[in-house]
Protein backbone atom coordinates (compact mmCIF):
# COMPACT_ATOMS: atom_id res chain seq x y z
CA UNK A 1 0.00 0.00 0.00
CA UNK A 2 2.69 2.44 0.89
CA UNK A 3 4.50 1.55 -2.30
CA UNK A 4 1.43 2.46 -4.42
CA UNK A 5 1.15 5.86 -2.73
CA UNK A 6 4.79 6.63 -3.55
CA UNK A 7 4.29 5.63 -7.18
CA UNK A 8 1.16 7.76 -7.54
CA UNK A 9 2.91 10.74 -5.94
CA UNK A 10 5.83 10.34 -8.31
CA UNK A 11 3.46 10.29 -11.31
CA UNK A 12 1.69 13.44 -10.10
CA UNK A 13 5.01 15.24 -9.62
CA UNK A 14 6.08 14.22 -13.10
CA UNK A 15 2.79 15.46 -14.56
CA UNK A 16 3.17 18.76 -12.73
CA UNK A 17 6.74 19.13 -13.99
CA UNK A 18 5.72 18.31 -17.55
CA UNK A 19 2.73 20.69 -17.29
CA UNK A 20 4.93 23.47 -15.96
CA UNK A 21 7.45 22.98 -18.70
CA UNK A 22 4.71 22.93 -21.32
CA UNK A 23 3.11 26.11 -19.87
CA UNK A 24 6.44 27.93 -19.83
CA UNK A 25 7.19 26.86 -23.39
CA UNK A 26 3.70 27.93 -24.51
CA UNK A 27 4.08 31.39 -22.88
CA UNK A 28 7.47 31.87 -24.44
CA UNK A 29 6.08 31.04 -27.87
CA UNK A 30 3.21 33.52 -27.37
CA UNK A 31 5.64 36.23 -26.28
CA UNK A 32 7.80 35.52 -29.34
CA UNK A 33 4.77 35.75 -31.62
CA UNK A 34 3.64 38.97 -29.92
CA UNK A 35 7.14 40.41 -30.30
CA UNK A 36 7.23 39.37 -33.94
CA UNK A 37 3.83 41.02 -34.58
CA UNK A 38 4.94 44.19 -32.79
CA UNK A 39 8.16 44.33 -34.70
CA UNK A 40 6.26 43.68 -37.95
CA UNK A 41 3.81 46.53 -37.20
CA UNK A 42 6.67 48.85 -36.28
CA UNK A 43 8.49 47.88 -39.46
CA UNK A 44 5.35 48.56 -41.54
CA UNK A 45 4.83 51.88 -39.76
CA UNK A 46 8.44 52.81 -40.36
CA UNK A 47 8.13 51.71 -43.98
CA UNK A 48 4.96 53.85 -44.50
CA UNK A 49 6.64 56.83 -42.85
CA UNK A 50 9.68 56.30 -45.04
CA UNK A 51 7.43 56.05 -48.09
CA UNK A 52 5.58 59.27 -47.14
CA UNK A 53 8.91 60.96 -46.50
CA UNK A 54 10.17 59.71 -49.85
CA UNK A 55 6.98 60.91 -51.60
CA UNK A 56 7.25 64.31 -49.89
CA UNK A 57 10.92 64.53 -50.81
CA UNK A 58 10.15 63.52 -54.40
CA UNK A 59 7.37 66.11 -54.57
CA UNK A 60 9.67 68.80 -53.21
CA UNK A 61 12.26 67.78 -55.75
CA UNK A 62 9.65 67.92 -58.51
CA UNK A 63 8.45 71.38 -57.33
CA UNK A 64 12.02 72.60 -57.11
CA UNK A 65 12.73 71.21 -60.55
CA UNK A 66 9.52 72.80 -61.97
CA UNK A 67 10.33 76.20 -60.39
CA UNK A 68 13.84 75.95 -61.67
CA UNK A 69 12.55 75.12 -65.16
CA UNK A 70 10.09 78.04 -65.03
CA UNK A 71 12.85 80.37 -63.80
CA UNK A 72 15.13 79.14 -66.55
CA UNK A 73 12.30 79.64 -69.10
CA UNK A 74 11.62 83.22 -67.91
CA UNK A 75 15.33 84.03 -67.93
CA UNK A 76 15.62 82.46 -71.38
CA UNK A 77 12.65 84.52 -72.68
CA UNK A 78 14.12 87.66 -71.11
CA UNK A 79 17.50 87.01 -72.70
CA UNK A 80 15.76 86.31 -76.02
CA UNK A 81 13.81 89.63 -75.79
CA UNK A 82 17.01 91.49 -74.87
CA UNK A 83 18.76 89.88 -77.80
CA UNK A 84 15.91 90.85 -80.16
CA UNK A 85 15.98 94.43 -78.80
CA UNK A 86 19.74 94.59 -79.21
CA UNK A 87 19.45 93.15 -82.72
CA UNK A 88 16.72 95.68 -83.59
CA UNK A 89 18.74 98.57 -82.15
CA UNK A 90 21.83 97.39 -84.01
CA UNK A 91 19.84 97.09 -87.25
CA UNK A 92 18.32 100.57 -86.80
CA UNK A 93 21.76 101.99 -86.05
CA UNK A 94 23.14 100.32 -89.18
CA UNK A 95 20.27 101.78 -91.24
CA UNK A 96 20.85 105.25 -89.75
CA UNK A 97 24.59 104.99 -90.33
CA UNK A 98 23.93 103.92 -93.92
CA UNK A 99 21.62 106.92 -94.49
CA UNK A 100 24.17 109.26 -92.93
CA UNK A 101 26.91 107.80 -95.11
CA UNK A 102 24.75 108.11 -98.23
CA UNK A 103 23.84 111.73 -97.40
CA UNK A 104 27.46 112.55 -96.72
CA UNK A 105 28.53 110.95 -99.98
CA UNK A 106 25.71 112.71 -101.84
CA UNK A 107 26.63 116.09 -100.35
CA UNK A 108 30.28 115.40 -101.08
CA UNK A 109 29.51 114.50 -104.68
CA UNK A 110 27.29 117.57 -105.04
CA UNK A 111 29.98 119.80 -103.56
CA UNK A 112 32.56 118.23 -105.86
CA UNK A 113 30.32 118.75 -108.87
CA UNK A 114 29.67 122.35 -107.82
CA UNK A 115 33.39 122.92 -107.55
CA UNK A 116 33.97 121.36 -110.96
CA UNK A 117 31.03 123.23 -112.56
CA UNK A 118 30.95 127.01 -112.68
CA UNK A 119 27.38 128.32 -112.79
CA UNK A 120 26.28 130.88 -115.31
CA UNK A 121 23.49 132.73 -113.56
CA UNK A 122 20.76 134.35 -115.64
CA UNK A 123 17.38 135.90 -114.86
CA UNK A 124 14.23 134.09 -115.87
CA UNK A 125 10.49 134.51 -115.44
CA UNK A 126 7.69 132.11 -114.72
CA UNK A 127 3.98 132.68 -114.46
CA UNK A 128 1.71 131.71 -111.64
CA UNK A 129 -2.08 131.85 -111.57
CA UNK A 130 -4.03 132.83 -108.49
CA UNK A 131 -7.62 133.74 -107.68
CA UNK A 132 -8.32 137.20 -106.29
CA UNK A 133 -11.67 137.77 -104.60
CA UNK A 134 -13.40 141.11 -105.01
CA UNK A 135 -16.13 142.21 -102.62
CA UNK A 136 -19.34 143.72 -103.90
CA UNK A 137 -19.32 147.45 -104.70
CA UNK A 138 -22.13 149.23 -102.86
CA UNK A 139 -23.27 152.59 -101.62
CA UNK A 140 -26.01 153.80 -99.28
CA UNK A 141 -28.87 156.14 -100.04
CA UNK A 142 -31.57 157.81 -97.99
CA UNK A 143 -34.92 157.08 -99.55
CA UNK A 144 -38.39 158.42 -98.72
CA UNK A 145 -41.43 156.29 -99.29
CA UNK A 146 -45.09 157.16 -98.74
CA UNK A 147 -48.00 155.24 -97.39
CA UNK A 148 -51.65 156.20 -97.66
CA UNK A 149 -53.31 156.60 -94.29
CA UNK A 150 -56.73 157.81 -93.11
CA UNK A 151 -56.70 160.46 -90.39
CA UNK A 152 -59.41 162.20 -88.39
CA UNK A 153 -59.13 165.96 -87.94
CA UNK A 154 -61.13 167.56 -85.10
CA UNK A 155 -62.66 171.03 -85.54
CA UNK A 156 -63.65 173.02 -82.47
CA UNK A 157 -66.88 175.03 -82.29
CA UNK A 158 -66.66 178.62 -83.66
CA UNK A 159 -68.53 181.83 -82.91
CA UNK A 160 -70.11 184.06 -85.52
CA UNK A 161 -68.07 187.00 -86.80
CA UNK A 162 -69.43 190.19 -88.39
CA UNK A 163 -68.00 193.60 -89.23
CA UNK A 164 -69.14 196.97 -90.54
CA UNK A 165 -68.14 197.57 -94.13
CA UNK A 166 -67.74 201.30 -93.48
CA UNK A 167 -65.96 201.68 -90.18
CA UNK A 168 -64.75 198.07 -89.68
CA UNK A 169 -66.34 197.58 -86.29
CA UNK A 170 -66.58 193.82 -85.33
CA UNK A 171 -69.61 192.11 -83.82
CA UNK A 172 -70.08 188.55 -82.49
CA UNK A 173 -73.57 188.18 -83.89
CA UNK A 174 -75.52 189.33 -86.86
CA UNK A 175 -78.04 191.11 -84.56
CA UNK A 176 -75.28 193.35 -83.23
CA UNK A 177 -74.14 194.23 -86.75
CA UNK A 178 -77.74 195.04 -87.76
CA UNK A 179 -78.26 197.28 -84.73
CA UNK A 180 -75.04 199.17 -85.59
CA UNK A 181 -76.27 199.79 -89.09
CA UNK A 182 -79.74 200.90 -88.00
CA UNK A 183 -78.39 203.32 -85.44
CA UNK A 184 -76.26 205.05 -88.03
CA UNK A 185 -73.10 203.66 -86.55
CA UNK A 186 -70.25 206.08 -86.91
CA UNK A 187 -71.81 208.02 -89.76
CA UNK A 188 -73.92 207.91 -92.90
CA UNK A 189 -71.55 205.45 -94.54
CA UNK A 190 -72.24 202.81 -91.90
CA UNK A 191 -75.88 202.92 -92.94
CA UNK A 192 -75.15 202.94 -96.63
CA UNK A 193 -72.31 200.30 -96.77
CA UNK A 194 -74.00 197.78 -94.47
CA UNK A 195 -72.07 194.89 -92.84
CA UNK A 196 -70.54 191.49 -93.70
CA UNK A 197 -69.69 188.29 -91.80
CA UNK A 198 -70.78 184.74 -91.05
CA UNK A 199 -72.42 182.79 -88.31
CA UNK A 200 -70.75 180.34 -85.85
CA UNK A 201 -70.63 176.49 -86.06
CA UNK A 202 -70.59 173.52 -83.62
CA UNK A 203 -67.53 171.30 -83.09
CA UNK A 204 -67.09 168.48 -85.66
CA UNK A 205 -64.64 165.77 -86.93
CA UNK A 206 -63.33 165.55 -90.46
CA UNK A 207 -61.95 162.29 -92.00
CA UNK A 208 -59.23 162.85 -94.55
CA UNK A 209 -56.82 160.63 -96.57
CA UNK A 210 -53.17 161.70 -96.42
CA UNK A 211 -49.80 160.46 -97.77
CA UNK A 212 -47.45 159.78 -94.83
CA UNK A 213 -43.68 159.92 -95.64
CA UNK A 214 -41.22 157.30 -94.31
CA UNK A 215 -37.45 157.85 -94.52
CA UNK A 216 -34.92 154.97 -94.47
CA UNK A 217 -31.29 154.27 -95.44
CA UNK A 218 -30.87 151.49 -98.01
CA UNK A 219 -27.79 149.80 -99.52
CA UNK A 220 -27.53 149.90 -103.29
CA UNK A 221 -25.35 147.20 -104.99
CA UNK A 222 -23.44 148.78 -107.84
CA UNK A 223 -21.53 145.56 -108.67
CA UNK A 224 -21.89 142.09 -107.18
CA UNK A 225 -18.92 140.28 -105.60
CA UNK A 226 -16.79 138.26 -108.01
CA UNK A 227 -13.59 136.18 -108.28
CA UNK A 228 -10.85 137.09 -110.71
CA UNK A 229 -8.10 134.79 -111.96
CA UNK A 230 -4.88 136.72 -112.42
CA UNK A 231 -1.48 135.65 -113.72
CA UNK A 232 1.57 136.83 -111.79
CA UNK A 233 4.97 137.12 -113.44
CA UNK A 234 7.64 135.86 -111.04
CA UNK A 235 11.31 136.63 -111.52
CA UNK A 236 13.96 134.09 -110.51
CA UNK A 237 17.65 133.36 -111.08
CA UNK A 238 18.92 130.08 -112.54
CA UNK A 239 22.01 128.55 -114.14
CA UNK A 240 21.70 128.49 -117.89
CA UNK A 241 23.85 125.37 -118.11
CA UNK A 242 22.67 123.02 -115.31
CA UNK A 243 19.33 124.61 -114.43
CA UNK A 244 20.11 125.06 -110.73
CA UNK A 245 18.22 127.90 -109.06
CA UNK A 246 19.16 130.25 -106.31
Amino acid sequence: MKKKIIIISSIIVCLLIVGGITFIAHNKTSEDKTSDVTESLEAETSTDADKESDVSTDKEKDDTSTNKKETNTVESDKKEDEKKTDDKTTEEQKTEDKKTTENTESNSERTKKDEEHKHTWVTGYRTEEKVVHHDAVTHTETQTTYTTETQTIHHDATNGEYWCNACGAHFSSEAEAQAHQNSGGNGVNCIMDGYSGHGGSAAWNETVTVQVPHTETVTIVDQAAWDETVVDKIEYTYCSECGAEK
